[in-house]
């Protein structure tokens, strides 16, 4: 009886923080509403967003793959110059492509929008930040976590070199 209590109670206490807006979620869904977007621009919108997210999703994969392919380069008995530089690369292309997708994907949704929206578009998530999009859109994310901070060379790895 104890054991059924203390999981009901563990229940309660966990369900508002399972149905809470992931991050970013919740000023999405509240610039949502400030828009006065119409059954069909929704959708488009969901469409969008929904595609977005999940090449954001995929291309990070790849980069995190890719990390722990250049560590394993940096640790191999014979690191590879070469290898590490091509591979480094190939992370920063997919870095940029995914910052050429944001802007794609504003543009998308902006071009869904009537004048009057726009102006609310604009005003709460438009142009105007773009060039602060380092405090939490372009940058944010790949700082936030401690996997993703970049390599800063043989010393930055979590191994050691051999």
């Amino acid at each position: 009886m104890k054991i059924l209590a203390v999981a009901i109670f563990v229940t309660a206490l966990a369900t508002p923080v399972l149905a809470q807006p992931g991050p970013g979620q919740g000023m999405r869904m509240r610039i949502m509403d400030e828009l006065n977007l119409t059954e069909q621009q929704k959708k488009a919108v969901n469409d969008i967003h929904d595609k977005a997210m999940r090449d954001a999703i995929e291309r990070r994969a790849q980069i995190a793959n890719m990390r722990l392919d250049v560590r394993k380069l940096f640790t191999a008995d014979k690191p590879d110059q070469t290898a590490i530089e091509q591979k480094l690369g190939e992370i920063s292309r997919l870095q940029a492509d995914a910052k050429v997708q944001r802007v794609k994907t504003w543009f998308a949704i902006n071009n869904l929008l009537t004048p009057e929206q726009r102006k609310v578009w604009k005003e709460r998530l438009g142009m105007g930040r773009m060039d602060g999009m380092r405090r939490g859109g372009f940058r944010g994310r790949m700082h936030r976590d401690a996997f993703n901070r970049g390599f800063g060379g043989p010393g930055g790895f979590r191994g050691t070199l051999k």
